[in-house]
């Protein structure tokens, strides 16, 4: 019984393994790739270049999304229309700012907010996002067929002062939409709704190479071609001044609100606020040197020494070259500077100096009084003696 036992189990085997060799039972077919998954929202990002030590600017920047329209029959050379994948245009109210407000509107703006921060020291490079969302509700509402859907993302213009707009500001968004449940092979279930798969964002709307950006899409703001920097040397002269006594000095900046300068002086660092209500307070020696870094060319700096008469020092204010104007209702002060770089150095000239200088002098006999002083003196006190002595001999008498 045992033996017919397994006779019986070797044929079964022996037959399934006859079977399988000849492909009477083969394995089960594979399921087909399926299609990338869902994207529901991408970035826009904007990058400002920056030197290290200046703060961001504090600024906004301002970026449009507008719906492609049959008039606009300009698309990108790799957009190829077939059967399939139908060219759509644009779709109101698909994208947004706002995932809580999906406009019906052809257009829609958001800003983008740059302030200072004190990271911002040592950066060269400051990079803000916002995400722009899709309409998940209306994919699946039965509204959208698939096809490729076409934006306009614009940056509008800046007027902020210092800042250059990117040359290129338009940026071409194509949205690949498919039924939410295709795959390579089949084209999906309608009743499923449909879903954003791929996005190639470009550059140029005719020309030039697509790229399917996962990360979104950025613009870069020139920050630096306009930004200068303001040296101010302390200077000590004169046969009686005194190299190492420390001298006041109050630094202030008229600027656009918000805005933050960067100032350093031997180790210390300071943060300085434009229009500020109270000025900071430097103190210099003889050769001492501060910085104000990240100044625009519209930017009025008030520097003012205290006032040091009653040591007896005169105080001079030199613009060695020659690069700085005063304001028109600059301060009657020989101690105090206030204006701003000239027009035709804007863009030419990283640094500008200012030197302040305090003398201290007397003056040191030269000449014949020099070589012949000591015995005029001494004439002197003998002549004055000889008078008193004659003057109290006649009271006597």
């Amino acid at each position: 019984m045992r033996r017919k036992f397994y006779f019986q189990q070797g044929a079964v085997i022996s037959t399934i393994l006859i079977l399988c060799s000849s492909g009477m039972i083969s394995h089960a077919e594979e399921e087909p790739n399926p299609m990338p998954p869902a994207i529901t929202s991408f970035d826009i990002s904007k990058k400002i270049p920056k030197k290290s030590f200046t703060y961001a600017p504090n600024l906004t920047a301002d970026f449009q999304i507008m719906v492609s329209s049959e008039n606009d029959t300009d698309r990108h050379e790799s957009m190829i229309e077939n059967e399939t994948h139908g060219w759509r245009w644009g779709t109101k109210g698909l994208l947004s700012f706002d995932p809580n407000d999906f406009t019906s509107d052809a257009s829609q703006q958001a800003i983008l907010n740059f302030s200072p921060q004190d990271s911002d020291i040592g950066e060269t490079e400051l990079i803000i996002s916002q995400p722009i969302y899709i309409n998940t509700e209306l994919l699946q509402s039965g509204n959208i067929i698939p096809g490729v859907y076409r934006y306009q993302l614009t940056e509008l213009p800046s007027t902020y002062d210092g800042m250059i707009n990117d040359s290129n500001p338009e940026r071409y968004v194509y949205l690949y939409i498919y039924y939410a449940n295709s795959t390579e092979t089949s084209p999906g279930d309608p009743s499923k709704g449909c879903a954003v798969k791929e996005i190639i964002i470009t550059h140029n709307n005719e020309t030039g190479d697509a790229e399917i950006k996962e990360n979104g899409v950025s613009w870069s703001n020139d920050y630096e071609k306009n930004i200068y920097q303001l040296q101010v040397k302390k200077q000590v002269s004169g046969n009686l001044g005194d190299q190492n006594q420390l001298f006041d000095f109050t630094v202030s900046v008229a600027g656009t609100a918000g805005e933050w300068y960067h100032v350093v002086c031997g180790d210390h660092v300071y943060q300085l606020e434009a229009n500020a209500e109270t000025p900071l307070t430097i103190q210099m020696k003889h050769n001492d040197v501060f910085y104000i870094y990240g100044l625009s060319p519209t930017d009025i700096i008030t520097v003012t020494e205290a006032d040091y008469s009653y040591l007896s020092y005169t105080t001079s204010i030199s613009d060695p070259e020659n690069m700085l104007s005063e304001s028109e209702d600059t301060i009657s002060d020989p101690r105090s500077f206030k204006g701003s770089i000239k027009p035709e150095f804007v863009g030419n000239t990283e640094q500008v100096n200012l030197i302040f200088n305090n003398n201290k002098s007397v003056t040191v006999a030269t000449g014949f009084a020099r070589e012949y002083g000591s015995y005029l003196g001494i004439m002197l006190i003998a002549g004055m003696g000889a008078i008193g002595l004659a003057v109290s001999n006649r009271k006597r008498n």
